[in-house]
């Protein structure tokens, strides 16, 4: 959809942009169908999209033959999506917050959204502690956050995050994009961020809920040696520690 649709589309009905959710509207179709390429997902796929909006990346979802489950927690953006796409039989919507409603949408295979900012973080960290995880994500996200997902150790974006969803998934940044390519534009960049999850998991639906409690200790007081925030024998700090020593130390203890 280009940003001349979005305005008509809001205007028909009446709406605008909700700074409070977070609402930036994809609005160049190139890299709508960048991103539904990059989920690599089999035709008739099940994917879950957090945050449709207008459907800018939903229609090119069901273009590619994929049954959309759509989590929308605006009432007015809902009802405009029920009423253009609701009599396609592959589109479901979901209305509701996906914070909470997320759990309740497994198992799926392929989750795909451009996030609202101010919840991708706790929304992935509640997707990593579920006791089913998606092949592939492929979502778009905010540039600081993209490089927090993807961080090496020893830097500071390195966090308790980081080594959740690594320890899980292969990710990627895949392209950086700017503020041009949303309606209303925001203040930052953005990224196109993609997750596919490790074949070989070490990490159990039980442990990576405890896991991710351990990291948050650790990382909560970063500066703090390891021995005295969560009791083991080692005088490194958080950000010391690569993925594979994190799970190690975890699994072996």
């Amino acid at each position: 959809m280009t940003r001349e649709e979005i305005k008509r589309l809001l205007e028909q009905d009446s709406l605008r942009p909700l700074k409070s959710l977070g609402q930036n509207f994809l609005c160049e179709p190139s890299l709508a169908r960048f991103i539904v390429n990059a989920l690599e997902a089999p035709e008739g796929a099940d994917v879950l999209e957090v945050g449709p909006g207008l459907g800018s990346l939903t229609l090119p979802l069901l273009e590619k033959g994929y049954a959309v489950t759509a989590i929308e927690l605006d009432k007015g953006l809902g009802d405009n999506l029920e009423k253009r796409l609701g009599p396609n039989p592959n589109f479901t919507l979901v209305r509701g917050d996906a914070l909470k409603l997320y759990q309740s949408r497994l198992p799926v295979d392929y989750f795909a959204g451009n996030l609202p900012y101010n919840i991708s973080t706790p929304l992935i960290a509640e997707l990593l502690q579920q006791e089913h995880l998606p092949k592939t994500m492929v979502i778009v996200l905010q540039w600081e956050t993209g490089q927090r997902f993807a961080a090496e150790m020893n830097t500071k974006n390195y966090g308790a995050i980081t080594v959740l969803l690594q320890a899980c998934y292969e990710v990627e940044n895949l392209r950086k994009v700017g503020p041009t390519v949303f309606h209303p534009e925001p203040n930052v960049d953005s990224v196109i961020f993609r997750a596919k999850r490790h074949e070989d998991l070490r990490l159990t639906f039980d442990q990576r809920q405890t896991f991710y409690a351990t990291l948050r200790k650790a990382f909560t007081q970063r500066r703090k040696k390891l021995r005295n925030t969560i009791g083991i024998d080692s005088d490194l700090r958080p950000e010391h520690l690569s993925v594979q020593e994190w799970v190690r130390l975890f699994t072996d203890s």
